[in-house]
C-alpha cells in the first residue's frame, strides 16, 4: 500500500504542530504560581520588564519597577542604563546611559579619566569599590589590609588631655571649677571654648566672667610645673548657622585676616597664660557645616602660619587640633599635611551612636556603644592610611554615657532596638546622656558596675527601662592597652568637667594611663589665700602624691567626720604661725588658749575625756593670722552662750557685731547660758577698720550645699568648703544632717582706697598704666565684699598673683592698675565739678589721650558719672572700662559726645537649647559657655536723661508728672494711691526710669531659647517658690545663640544697610535713651527700686532686711512694715497709672516692631533660619512675665503679712499672760491696753492677706499687651 501526497503532507504538519507547541510549553519561565525573580510573568510565561510583559496579561509580579528608567532617574550620584540599573563608570554612564549621565563616581577603578570619575583616588586613601564609591570595607577593599602600627602594651602614656567645659560652673548641681581637677593627673587641660569675633577675627572669652577661671586654671601651673594649659577655639556651636558659621573659612582664605587673627591669639595667650591653642574647626569644607571646597586646602597652610607665629612667640607655642573620628567630616581633613604643623590629634573617638540613629538611618535604631573598640579601631585605620605619625594621636575617652529606652523590655543588648533615648537626669539635664557623677548616684555611690564586654571595652547597665553605656577604669585599660599596642601617644577625655567634684574618675583614669607627673611637688597646692592663711583639706588632699606632710605644717581634727577620715590644717610654709593643741591634761581638756594674745582657730574632742573640747590657738606676727584678729569667739566653754538676746555681740565694745552663731562654736563645743540652758556660742567681729582683711561672702555649706546627693542619702554630711573658701565654724546640731556637720565657710577680703593715693603715686601710676595698659587684680578691692575666691581670678596680667590682704609698709605696694580703678571710680562718685575730678581731668589728658586720643578728660568724666546710677558697683563698672579701654577708644571715636558706654559689647548664651544639649563631645550644640547670665553681657544702657532733681526729662518730654504712693489713711494699704503730683523738692528721691525694665531684654533673650538662668524656678531666701516664664516653643524653633550673641549685639550687612545703629543700641533706645525719652517717667526711687526687684522675680525686702528692720514686735517696727507693704501693693496700681500704662503699652509695640523688623533682615541675611515669629513670641512672654510677676508679688504679700499675723498674735497672747501677775489695778489696765495694741496688728494683718490681691488683680496682662 503506497501513501497519497496529501494524508503524507497533513500527517508532517500535525507532527510540526505538536513538537512547536511542546516546545513552547517547556520554554515558560513563569506563571501565576512561579515569580519572577526580576520583572513580570506575561501572557506567555515570559519574565521580562517592558509593557508586553508587565501590561495587559500579566500572570504575576505584575507591579515590579526598574530601579531606574528614562522618566525614573537614579537617586543621589549615579547613572541610569537602559536596562534600568544604577550605578557609575562606563557600563552604567557610557553608550546605554538613559538618564543622569552627568554623574561621575567618587573615584576612579580602572582608569576611565576624568570623564566618569572627579577623583583619580579616594579621599584619606581609601578604597575605590569596582563600581567607583569609596570605602573601607571587603566591598570596596577586598584582600587589601592596612598597615597597621605595632608596639609593646605596657608603660604610662605619655600625653594625658582633658577638656574642660567652661560652663561647668555653673550647672545646677554637680558644678565643677577648674581647682576640682586632681593634681598631677593631667599633662596637657584644654578650657572649652573661646571664641573668634565674627567681623575682626580677634579671639574673645566667651563671656565676661571667663577669665576668672582662666586664672584659676592656670594658677594650677604652679602646683605642677609640668602642666601645660591650652586654650580651645571653636566648638560645634561656632559653627552653626548664623554669624560665625564661616569665620574659621574667613581667616583660612585670607592672608590678611589671619595675620589678624594669630596677632590676637599670641595676645590672648600672653594675657591669660595660655601655652597653646587647640583649633576646633567642625568642620572644614562639609557641605551640611557650610564650608567651602577650598578649606580643604586652606586649613594647612592656616596651622603653617600658626605654628610658625607661636615658635616666634616663645615658649607659648603648643599647637593640637582636634578631628572627627567618622569618614564623612574627616575627608575633609588633609591629615598628610597637617600632621607637619600640629603637635597632638586629638582624636574624637566617641559619640559613634546616639539619638541620630533612627529608623531611617544608615544603621537603624539598634543599641550600640558611642565608645566601641571595634569602631575605635576602623577609625583610626584612616589615620594610618595617611602616614600619619601614631605618637601623633591621642585616643579620644568620655566621661559620660549614652543612654537609651529599648522598645522592648525583653531586648536590652547590643542590636536591640530602642524607641528612643533614655530621660534627661538633674544635673546634665540632657536626653540620653549621664555624666559619671549622675551614674554613680544609680549605683548607690559605687564604682564598676555592670556588664564588660572586653570586645567592645564597655560596660553596660540597665536602670528600670534605661539602658546605657560607660566607661571605667576597667574599659580605659583595655582602650589603651589597644592604643599603646598601635604605638598611640596619648589619651585625651572629653570632659573632665563631667567627673565627680573630688575627681575620682580622673583618679581611676590616672591608672589606665600610667601617667603621673612628677612634678607636683608636696604642698605646692596648698592655698594661701588673705596674705597665708590655712585653710583646712582633706588628709588624702594634704598628703597627695602619696607624700606625708611634715609635722610643722599641719594640724588635723576629726571633728564631725563620723570615722570618716580627718580633716587637715595646712599652714603656709614660710611665714608660719606658731599653733598648738594646749591643755590636753592626758584627757582632762581645759578650753581656751594660754595667752591673750593668741586666736582661737578651731576646736576638738579627739582623745578628750573631760566633756570639753581642745582648743587650736596660734600667735604671732604673720600675715596669715591678719584676719583672725579681727574676730573672737565668746567666753569659754561650757560657759560660751550669751545672754545677751538678739545683741549676741553686746558683751564687747570692740569686737561688737555678730559674723556667726554656731551650737559647735570653733568646731566641737558645747555652750550653756547663765541659766544652763544650752545655746548657740557667737564669734564677732571688729568692723571699724574695713582696711584690714575680714570674712566675707559667708555660706552653711554641706553635702547638701555641694550638691553630693550620694552622700546625703545616707544621712550623713561631711563638712565640705568650696574650693578656696576658709573654713570659720562647724555646726553638728540642729542642720540639716542626721550625723555629720555643717561648715561655716568665707571668703577673705581687704580694702584699698584712693585716699591711700599720694598724688606723686597717682600720677606715676597713671603715667605707667598709658605705656603698659593692663587689666589689674580686683582682689586688692573689697569696698562692696568683693570675693577673694572668684575675683582674684579676674586679673589680666599675667605677672600679677594672689594678693597680699596684709596690711600695706608702704603706698608704692598697690599696684599702678589698682590705682588707676580707684581713680576712675573716683570720677564716678565725685561730683564732676570737684576739684578732686578736676585733678583727675588734667592727669588723663596729660598721660591717656596722647595713648588713646578720644579718651579725653572730659570725655571720660561726663560718661562715667552718667554711668553711677547705672551700675550696683561703681568700682567694677570704672575696672570694666579700663580692662577694654580698646574698645573704649573705638567707642569713644565713634560716639564721642553721645556717652554711649558698652562695658563689655560680648554677649554670651549658656544654654542656646536644653533639648539639644548634649555634653558628650566636642562635637556638641552647646559649646556656649554657660558661666553668665545672659543679663551680664550688656553692661550699661543707653545713656539716659537723669539730672536737675528730674527736671531734666520735663525739659526734654513735656511731662512733668513725678509720681509717688501716697498713704491717705495712716498706714492703712486699702487706701493707698499711686499720684503724680510730686515736687522736685519735697524731700523724696526721683529718678528718671524706664517704665519697661531693662532687664526684661536678656529675660527675653533668654526666654527665646528656652533657657533658665535668670529666669529660674527656685525659692528665695524665705524659701518662697517662685515659677518663672517658660518658653512653650519646640527646640527646632527657637532662634540661635549665635543671632543674639553677634547678630544682635553688633549687626549684620543687611541690618546695617537700613539702621545707623546696632540692633542692641536700637532696642535700648527704644526703652528710653537721651535721644529717645518718650518712654521714661520720674518715679520716687523706692517705688522704682521695688518694681525693679519684683521685675527680676527678686524679693522685694530681703529677708535679713525685714528681720532686722520690720520685725520687731513694736508698733513702729509694724507701721514701717504696714507702709512697706503697700509700696510693693501698688507697684501694679502705678504701672496702671495713666500717663504711665499709655507708655508701658507704647513701649511694648515699639519693641513689638523692632523683633518683627529684626528677625526678617535676620533671615534675609541667613535664609536658612527658620521663622521665629519673635514680635509673636514677644506678646507671650509679657503676657507670661507680668502673670508671673502678680503671682510671686501676691504670694509674698501675704507671705509677709501672714508673717505678722502669727507673730502679733503670739505677741498679743504674751501680753494678756501678763496681767495675771500684775500686783494692782493700775498696772494691770497698763498692762491690757499694752495688750490691746498688739491685738489690734494681727486683726489688720489678716485683712491685708484677703485683700493684697486686689489692686493687684486690677492688672490684666492679656488686656494690656495684645
Amino acid at each position: 500500500m503506497t501513501l497519497t501526497k496529501r494524508p503524507y503532507r497533513l500527517l508532517m504538519l500535525l507532527f510540526f504542530t505538536v513538537l512547536l507547541s511542546s516546545a513552547a510549553i517547556s520554554a515558560a519561565e513563569c506563571s501565576k504560581t512561579k515569580l519572577c525573580a526580576t520583572g513580570c510573568c506575561s501572557s506567555a510565561g515570559y519574565c521580562g520588564t517592558t509593557k508586553d510583559h508587565c501590561g495587559k496579561g500579566c500572570l504575576s509580579t505584575c507591579d515590579f519597577k526598574l530601579e531606574c528608567e528614562k522618566s525614573n532617574p537614579c537617586k543621589g550620584n549615579a547613572c541610569c542604563s537602559k536596562y534600568g540599573h544604577c550605578g557609575l563608570v562606563p557600563d552604567f554612564c557610557g553608550k546605554d546611559c538613559v538618564a543622569g549621565c552627568d554623574a561621575k563616581g567618587e573615584c576612579d577603578p580602572g582608569c576611565f579619566g576624568s570623564k566618569f570619575a572627579n577623583h583619580t583616588k579616594c579621599p584619606l586613601n581609601v578604597c575605590c569599590s569596582n563600581h567607583g564609591y569609596c570605602g573601607t570595607t571587603k566591598d570596596f577593599c577586598g584582600k587589601k589590609t592596612v598597615n597597621r602600627p605595632s608596639c609593646s602594651a605596657k608603660g604610662p602614656m605619655r600625653r594625658v588631655v582633658g577638656y574642660i567645659e567652661g560652663w561647668a560652673s555653673k550647672r545646677s548641681c554637680d558644678s565643677f571649677r577648674p581647682s576640682n581637677i586632681p593634681d598631677g593627673i593631667y599633662t596637657h587641660i584644654n578650657f572649652a571654648f573661646a571664641s573668634i569675633d565674627p567681623k575682626t577675627f580677634q579671639i574673645v572669652p566667651a563671656s565676661s566672667k571667663v577669665p576668672a577661671l582662666y586664672r584659676e586654671l592656670t594658677r594650677k601651673k604652679k602646683i605642677d610645673p609640668k602642666l601645660k594649659v591650652f586654650i580651645a577655639i571653636g566648638g560645634w556651636a561656632f559653627n552653626d548657622p548664623g554669624p560665625t558659621v564661616t569665620t574659621f573659612s574667613d581667616i583660612a582664605r585670607s592672608d590678611a585676616n589671619q595675620r589678624t587673627f594669630i596677632k590676637s591669639l599670641i595676645s590672648f595667650m600672653a594675657t591669660y597664660g595660655f601655652d597653646g591653642v587647640d583649633i576646633d574647626w567642625e568642620y572644614p569644607a562639609a557641605d551640611d557645616r557650610e564650608g567651602r571646597e577650598e578649606d580643604f586646602f586652606n586649613l594647612p597652610k592656616f596651622l603653617s602660619n600658626i605654628k610658625s607665629a607661636l615658635k616666634q612667640s616663645g615658649e607659648r607655642n603648643g599647637l593640637s587640633i582636634a578631628i572627627p573620628a567618622s569618614y564623612w567630616y574627616l575627608q575633609h581633613f588633609d591629615l598628610e599635611k597637617i600632621s607637619k604643623y600640629v603637635d597632638p590629634f586629638n582624636v574624637m573617638s566617641y559619640d559613634f551612636h546616639g539619638a541620630w540613629d533612627t529608623p531611617k538611618s544608615w544603621l537603624g535604631n539598634h543599641l550600640n556603644s558611642h565608645t566601641n573598640l571595634t569602631e575605635i579601631k576602623e577609625a583610626f585605620d584612616l589615620l594610618w592610611r595617611n602616614d600619619v605619625d601614631p605618637d601623633q594621636v591621642n585616643m579620644g575617652l568620655a566621661f559620660y554615657a549614652r543612654t537609651f529606652t529599648p522598645s522592648s523590655s525583653g531586648c536590652k543588648s547590643p542590636a536591640c532596638l530602642f524607641d528612643a533615648c533614655g530621660p534627661s537626669e538633674p544635673c546634665t539635664d540632657a536626653v540620653g546622656v549621664m555624666s559619671n557623677p549622675e551614674i554613680m548616684r544609680k549605683l548607690g555611690g559605687k564604682i564598676g558596675s555592670g556588664d564588660l564586654d572586653k570586645t567592645a571595652a564597655i560596660k553596660t547597665l540597665k536602670f528600670g527601662t534605661t539602658w546605657l553605656i560607660y566607661d571605667d577604669v576597667d574599659t580605659w585599660k583595655l582602650k589603651l592597652d589597644f592604643a599603646r599596642s598601635q604605638c598611640l601617644g596619648g589619651a585625651m577625655v572629653w570632659a573632665i568637667s563631667q567627673d565627680t567634684s573630688e575627681g575620682k574618675f580622673s583618679k581611676q583614669l590616672q591608672e589606665a594611663t600610667g601617667y603621673k607627673s612628677k612634678g607636683v611637688t608636696k604642698f605646692n597646692g596648698t592655698k594661701s589665700l588673705g596674705g597665708g592663711v590655712f585653710i583646712e583639706t582633706t588628709e588624702s588632699e594634704a598628703n597627695a602624691d602619696g607624700q606625708t606632710a611634715q609635722k610643722h605644717e599641719i594640724m588635723t581634727d576629726r571633728t564631725g567626720c563620723d570615722g570618716n577620715g580627718s580633716r587637715t590644717f595646712c599652714c603656709p610654709h614660710k611665714e608660719q604661725p606658731f599653733c598648738q593643741w594646749p591643755f590636753h591634761n592626758n584627757g582632762a581638756c581645759k578650753p581656751g588658749c594660754p595667752y591673750d594674745d593668741m586666736v582661737e582657730v578651731a576646736s576638738l574632742r579627739l582623745s578628750c575625756d573631760s566633756c570639753k573640747a581642745q582648743v587650736a590657738c596660734c600667735r604671732g606676727d604673720t600675715k596669715a593670722l591678719d584676719v583672725y584678729r579681727q574676730y573672737k569667739w565668746y567666753g569659754k566653754e561650757s560657759e560660751c552662750a550669751t545672754d545677751f538676746g538678739e545683741k549676741q555681740c553686746g558683751w564687747s565694745s570692740k569686737f561688737n557685731s555678730p559674723l556667726v552663731s554656731s551650737w559647735s562654736g570653733s568646731g566641737a563645743q558645747v555652750c550653756y547660758d547663765s541659766d544652763g540652758k544650752e545655746g548657740t556660742r557667737p564669734l564677732c567681729e571688729d568692723a571699724r577698720d574695713e582696711s584690714k582683711p575680714h570674712f566675707a561672702n559667708c555660706i552653711w555649706s554641706d553635702d547638701y550645699y555641694m550638691g553630693r546627693r550620694d552622700t546625703v542619702s545616707t544621712g550623713t554630711c561631711n563638712s565640705n568648703c568650696p574650693k578656696g573658701m576658709v573654713k570659720v565654724a562647724l555646726q553638728s546640731e540642729n542642720n540639716r544632717c542626721g550625723k555629720g556637720t555643717s561648715a561655716y565657710c568665707c571668703d577673705i577680703t581687704a580694702t584699698y582706697d584712693l585716699t591711700d593715693v599720694g598724688d606723686d603715686e597717682l600720677e606715676s601710676a597713671l603715667k605707667e598704666w598709658a605705656k603698659n595698659p593692663t587689666c589689674p587684680n580686683l582682689s586688692l578691692l573689697t569696698k562692696s565684699m568683693l570675693s577673694s575666691r572668684s575675683l582674684d581670678n579676674m586679673a589680666l596680667n599675667v605677672g600679677d598673683g594672689l594678693s597680699d590682704l596684709a596690711e600695706r609698709d608702704a603706698p608704692h605696694t598697690i599696684p599702678g592698675g589698682i590705682i588707676v580703678a580707684l581713680a576712675f571710680r573716683g570720677m564716678m562718685i565725685a561730683p564732676p565739678g570737684s576739684r578732686s575730678v578736676s585733678d583727675l581731668r588734667s592727669l588723663v589728658n596729660r598721660y591717656i589721650t596722647p595713648v588713646f586720643a578720644h579718651i579725653t578728660g572730659d570725655y571720660l568724666v561726663g560718661m562715667l558719672w552718667d554711668l553711677r546710677d547705672l551700675v550696683e558697683e561703681t568700682l567694677l563698672a570704672a575696672w570694666g572700662f579700663i580692662c577694654n579701654i580698646d574698645a573704649e577708644e573705638q567707642e569713644a571715636q565713634k560716639e564721642v559726645g553721645q556717652h554711649i558706654g558698652k562695658l563689655n559689647s560680648e554677649l554670651a548664651c549658656q544654654i542656646p537649647s536644653l533639648d539639644t544639649y548634649d555634653p558628650g563631645s566636642l562635637e556638641d550644640p552647646r559649646d556656649q559657655s554657660d558661666d553668665d547670665f545672659i543679663s551680664d553681657f550688656f553692661g550699661p544702657s543707653e545713656t539716659y536723661i537723669n539730672g536737675d532733681k528730674r527736671e531734666a526729662l520735663a525739659k526734654k518730654t513735656g511731662d512733668d508728672k513725678m509720681l509717688y504712693v501716697k498713704d491717705n489713711r495712716g498706714g492703712d494699704c486699702s487706701s493707698a494711691t499711686v499720684e503724680d503730683d510730686g515736687k522736685p523738692n519735697d524731700g523724696k528721691k526721683w529718678v528718671s526710669e524706664h517704665i519697661l525694665e531693662l532687664q526684661t531684654v536678656p529675660m527675653f533673650i533668654e526666654y527665646s531659647m528656652g533657657v533658665h538662668n535668670k529666669l529660674l524656678n527656685k525659692p528665695g531666701p524665705s524659701k518662697l517658690g517662685i515659677e518663672v516664664p517658660d518658653n512653650p516653643t519646640s527646640s527646632a524653633n527657637m532662634p540661635p545663640c549665635s543671632m543674639w550673641k553677634t547678630a544682635f549685639m553688633d549687626g549684620f550687612p543687611a541690618w546695617d544697610s537700613q539702621h545707623k545703629e546696632t540692633p542692641r543700641e536700637t532696642l535700648f533706645t527704644i526703652l528710653g535713651s537721651t535721644t529717645n525719652a518718650k518712654h521714661m517717667v520720674n518715679t520716687e526711687s523706692k517705688l522704682n527700686g521695688l518694681k525693679a526687684k519684683i521685675w527680676d522675680f527678686n524679693e522685694p525686702i530681703s529677708d535679713g532686711n525685714w528681720r532686722k528692720r520690720y520685725a520687731s514686735l513694736t508698733r513702729l517696727s509694724s507701721t514701717h512694715a504696714f507702709e512697706q507693704l503697700q509700696v510693693i501693693e501698688q507697684v501694679f496700681g502705678y504701672l496702671l497709672k495713666p500717663g504711665v500704662n499709655e507708655k508701658l503699652v507704647d513701649t511694648y509695640s515699639d519693641v513689638k516692631a523692632f523683633l518683627k523688623d529684626f528677625e526678617a533682615l535676620y533671615r534675609k541675611e541667613y535664609p536658612k533660619t527658620p521663622v521665629l515669629d519673635l514680635d509673636k513670641l514677644w506678646t507671650t512672654f509679657m503676657r507670661d512675665l507680668t502673670t508671673k510677676m502678680k503671682a510671686w508679688t501676691k504670694k509674698w504679700l501675704i507671705y509677709r503679712a501672714q508673717q505678722m499675723a502669727d507673730a502679733w498674735a503670739a505677741e498679743a497672747s504674751r501680753r494678756l499672760a501678763m496681767i495675771a501677775g500684775a500686783k494692782s489695778p493700775v498696772t494691770a489696765a497698763a498692762i491690757l491696753s499694752y495688750a490691746q495694741e498688739a491685738l489690734t496688728i494681727p486683726d489688720k494683718a489678716n485683712e491685708r492677706v484677703d485683700k493684697h490681691g486686689i489692686s493687684i488683680d486690677k492688672f490684666r496682662p492679656n488686656d494690656i499687651f495684645k
